[in-house]
C-alpha cells in the first residue's frame, strides 16, 4: 500500500471516530446544577431535593419529556431513579427535580435523558456534610442560633451545623422527604409568611411524619392566624388579639439568664392573647400571669408523630441581637444542653457506631448462616500445608519425580472441594431473609408511618427486585412509600462516609421501577448479602383506638382503653409521662383499666432493666455488640426517656424518628406491642425463589393518642 493510500485510510478512521464521537456528544446531555439540598447544603445518606437544568436532548428545543438522575450508593454502584418530568421555570429554562440519597462523600450524580447513561459528565456538587452532623434549618433571621449552636458543642468538639438559607432562595422542598436532611426547622413569622404555600406544606409534612419545628411567631401571629393556611396551624389555638408583654422575667427565668432584658426592648413586643387557652392541647411551659392559662409564652405540643416548640416572641428582632439571653433562650426552644453524651467514660464514638448501625448488625443475621469458626480453618489450613510437603514427598519417594506433577492439582483440587463444602456448611444453601418494622398510628390526627428493615442472604449470583409498602392488615389510603439501600452512618467500612466505597462482589447497576417503592435488578453475589429499608406514610380509615384516659392530680392515668387492629398485640405496655404500665396480650377490643393489675412502674428502669440488688439500684449495662433486633426498638423507641447515649453510649443516628420520649410530656400516651409485619416486602427477579420474601420479623406497634388533663401545667 502506498503512502497515500495509508493516509486517506487513517484518515477515513479519523473520520469516523469524529463522527462516532460527535453522535454520542448528541446523545448525552451536560445537566447544569441548579439546587442541592438546602441552597446548597445536605447531607450523606438523607433524602436530598435536587433540581438540575436539563437542555434539549440533541434535537429541537424539547423542554417536556422525562429526565433520569443516577446515583452512586454506599457500595459505589450506580442507582437510577425513576423519570421525571422536565418543566420549565419562571426563567424559561427546563429543569427536572429529584429525591436522591447520597451514598458516598465523593459520589458522582449524572443525569440523562434516557433510562442509562450515554456518556454525560458528572455533576458538580458542593461538598455533603457527613451523616453524623447535627443539621439546623433556619428560616428567617434568628438572632443567636450561632451563639446557640456553640452552646450545644457535643463532648467531642463537634457541633450542630447551621443552614439559614436566605429568603429570595428557591423553594427548598415541595415533599416532606425533601426535609429528611434537617434535625430541627426553625421557622420565625415574617419567614412563614414569605415562604410559598407548597414548602410550608411540605414542611408541616415532615413535621408529622417525625421532625421537630421550632416556630417563632409573636406579633406576626395575628396575620397568620388571619391568613390561614399550613402556618396557622402551627399556632396553638386561635387569635384573638395581641397584648404587650408587660414583663420579661418570664422570658428570661426559661431561658434561665441572669442579666434582665433591655426595658427598651421589652417596650415593644407583643405576644398573641387565645381564644380559649384552657383548652390549648400542649405543655405550657413559660407563661405571664399567675396561672400558665393567662397569657401563655411558649408552649410545646404534639403535632401528628412530631412536635412543634410555639414561643410568642418575635425574637428576629433587632434588639434581641444584643441580648446575652437570646443564645440561651434557643437553646431552651430546642431542648435544653444535654447531659453529658459520652456515657461510660466517654466510650461514645458517634463516627463509627449508632443505634441504626447496631440494628444493621441485628438484621444482617441470618438462621443457619455463620462465619466459619477459626479452629475450623486452623485446621483446613494445617492439613493444606501437611498435604503440600510430607504427603507429596512420601509420593515422589514411592513412585517417582513424576508424581509431583499428577499431585499438585489433584491437592489443589481436593482443597477447593474440601474449602467449598465447609463454606456450605456454615453459609447455607438456600435463600435466608431478615426483616423488622415499626408502625407508629397517630389517633388524633388519623396518620400512620411505618419504617421497616430488611435483609437478604442469597447462596448464588443474582439479580432481585425489590417492593416495600404499608402491611396488608392495616386499612390505609394515599400511600406514599419509599425503599433503598441500608448502610451505616459514619466513617465504618461500608458507611456513607467513608472515604473509599465497599468493594462489592456483584458491581453492576440497577434501578428504580415505576414508583420510589420498588427497586429493580439489585446485584447480590453469591454467599453474600444486602440490606433495604424502606419508609411509607399515609391516612388512616378509621381510627385505631378507643380511649377515655385521663390525668389524675398525682400524674397517673385513669379510665379505659382499647384497640381495633384486626390482630392481638403481644408483650403489650400503656407508657406516659415516666411511668409504665404491663398489659401483656391484648385482644382486638378488649378493654384495658390502668387501675387494674400491680399498677405502674418506672418507665427507664423497665428500658434499662433496673434491677434491685440489696439497698441499691443495678442498670444493665447497654450491649453495643447485641443484635436482638426487638430490644433495639424498644430503646431506640424512648431513646431520650432510657438516658439517651448517656445509657447507650450511642446516638439514635436515623432512629431519631423513632423516639417519642418528648410526646409523654405533652399530653399523650402511647399503646406499644408487637404484632405482624410492619411492611409488605416482596422479592422477584433472577434465582429469586417466589418464597424468599421477607417474613415473621420483630415488629413493633405503637399507638399514639391524647389524654384529657385534669389539672394545670406547672410554672417551669
Amino acid at each position: 500500500m502506498s503512502h497515500r493510500a495509508r493516509s486517506g485510510t487513517l484518515r477515513s478512521v479519523v473520520c469516523a471516530a469524529a463522527l462516532t464521537i460527535a453522535a454520542g456528544s448528541r446523545c448525552a446531555i451536560a445537566a447544569e446544577l441548579v439546587q442541592v439540598g438546602f441552597d446548597g447544603g445536605y447531607r450523606t445518606g438523607s433524602w436530598t431535593p435536587l433540581v438540575v437544568a436539563v437542555p434539549d436532548d440533541g434535537g429541537p428545543a424539547n423542554p417536556g419529556g422525562t429526565a433520569f438522575c443516577s446515583v452512586e450508593d454506599a457500595d459505589g454502584q450506580w442507582l437510577t431513579s425513576p423519570p421525571s418530568p422536565v418543566v420549565v421555570d419562571a426563567d424559561g429554562r427546563p429543569q427536572a427535580r429529584f429525591c436522591v440519597r447520597f451514598g458516598r462523600p465523593s459520589g458522582r450524580v449524572l443525569v440523562h435523558r434516557g433510562p442509562q447513561p450515554r456518556g454525560e459528565p458528572p455533576l458538580q456538587l458542593p461538598s455533603p456534610l457527613p451523616s453524623t452532623d447535627t443539621v439546623f434549618l433556619v428560616l428567617g433571621d434568628v438572632p443567636g442560633i450561632d451563639r446557640a449552636a456553640r452552646l450545644l458543642t457535643r463532648d467531642d468538639g463537634s457541633r450542630p451545623r447551621i443552614i439559614a438559607p436566605s429568603q429570595s432562595a428557591a423553594p427548598l422542598g415541595l415533599s416532606p422527604r425533601d426535609f429528611d436532611g434537617a434535625d430541627v426547622i426553625l421557622v420565625s413569622g415574617r419567614a412563614a409568611k414569605e415562604r410559598g404555600a407548597m414548602e410550608l406544606e411540605a414542611i408541616d409534612g415532615w413535621v408529622r411524619r417525625g421532625g421537630r419545628l421550632v416556630f417563632i411567631a409573636g406579633g406576626s401571629a395575628a396575620g397568620i392566624a388571619t391568613a390561614g393556611g399550613t402556618a396557622a396551624t402551627w399556632l396553638p389555638g386561635a387569635v384573638k388579639r395581641l397584648a404587650p408583654l408587660r414583663r420579661s422575667a418570664p422570658i428570661e427565668v426559661f431561658a434561665r439568664c441572669t442579666r434582665p432584658m433591655d426595658r427598651g426592648l421589652l417596650s415593644g413586643l407583643e405576644v398573641p392573647v387565645f381564644e380559649d387557652a384552657a383548652q390549648i392541647d400542649g405543655n405550657i411551659v413559660a407563661y405571664d400571669g399567675a396561672k400558665p392559662t393567662d397569657l401563655p409564652i411558649v408552649i410545646r405540643r404534639s403535632h401528628g408523630l412530631g412536635t412543634i416548640a410555639w414561643i410568642g416572641v418575635d425574637i428576629d428582632q433587632a434588639g434581641f441581637r444584643t441580648w446575652a439571653g437570646t443564645d440561651s433562650l434557643l437553646v431552651e426552644l430546642l431542648g435544653g444542653v444535654p447531659k453529658s453524651r459520652a456515657g461510660r467514660a466517654g466510650e461514645t464514638n458517634r463516627l463509627t457506631l449508632d443505634l441504626g448501625g447496631q440494628l444493621r448488625r441485628g438484621i444482617d443475621r441470618f438462621p443457619g448462616v455463620g462465619p466459619v469458626p477459626f479452629s475450623v480453618i486452623a485446621l483446613l489450613g494445617g492439613l493444606a500445608i501437611v498435604s503440600l510437603y510430607p504427603v507429596t514427598w512420601w509420593l515422589v519417594r514411592q513412585t517417582g519425580p513424576g508424581m509431583a506433577w499428577m499431585a499438585l492439582p489433584v491437592l489443589a483440587l481436593a482443597a477447593g472441594a474440601v474449602v467449598w463444602r465447609t463454606g456450605r456448611q456454615w453459609h447455607g444453601a438456600g435463600w435466608e431473609t431478615s426483616a423488622a418494622g415499626v408502625v407508629d398510628l397517630d389517633a388524633t390526627d388519623g396518620l400512620a408511618r411505618g419504617l421497616s428493615w430488611a435483609g437478604i442472604w442469597s447462596p448464588d449470583n443474582a439479580a432481585v427486585d425489590v417492593v416495600a409498602g404499608p402491611p396488608t392488615e392495616l386499612a390505609v389510603s394515599e400511600t406514599d412509600a419509599v425503599v433503598s439501600w441500608y448502610a451505616d452512618a459514619g466513617r465504618g467500612l461500608g458507611a456513607t462516609d467513608a472515604p473509599v466505597a465497599h468493594p462489592s462482589l456483584a458491581a453492576a447497576d440497577y434501578t428504580y421501577g415505576a414508583t420510589m417503592a420498588e427497586l429493580a435488578g439489585v446485584p447480590i453475589a453469591a454467599a453474600s448479602s444486602r440490606l433495604f429499608e424502606a419508609e411509607w406514610g399515609a391516612a388512616l380509615a378509621s381510627s385505631p383506638v378507643t380511649a377515655a384516659l385521663a390525668i389524675e392530680a398525682q400524674g397517673t392515668l385513669r379510665g379505659t382503653l382499647a384497640h381495633h387492629l384486626p390482630f392481638p398485640l403481644e408483650d403489650c405496655v400503656l407508657v406516659h409521662g415516666g411511668w409504665l404500665y404491663p398489659i401483656g396480650r391484648l385482644e382486638p377490643g378488649q378493654s384495658y383499666d390502668p387501675a387494674s393489675g400491680r399498677g405502674p412502674r418506672s418507665l427507664a428502669s423497665a428500658l434499662t432493666r433496673r434491677t434491685q440488688s440489696k439497698d441499691r439500684d443495678v442498670v444493665s449495662r447497654w450491649d453495643v455488640a447485641d443484635t436482638d433486633v426487638g430490644q433495639i426498638l424498644e430503646v431506640a423507641g424512648f431513646h431520650a426517656a432510657a438516658g439517651g447515649a448517656g445509657y447507650t453510649s450511642l446516638e439514635s443516628g436515623r432512629l431519631a424518628l423513632l423516639d417519642l420520649s418528648p410526646h409523654l410530656e405533652m399530653g399523650r400516651a402511647v399503646l406499644v406491642g408487637f404484632g405482624p409485619p410492619g411492611g409488605r416486602w416482596s422479592l422477584g427477579g433472577t434465582a429469586a425463589p417466589n418464597d424468599a420474601s421477607p417474613s415473621a420479623a420483630p415488629t413493633m406497634w405503637r399507638i399514639l393518642m391524647r389524654l384529657k388533663t385534669g389539672r394545670e401545667p406547672s410554672q417551669p
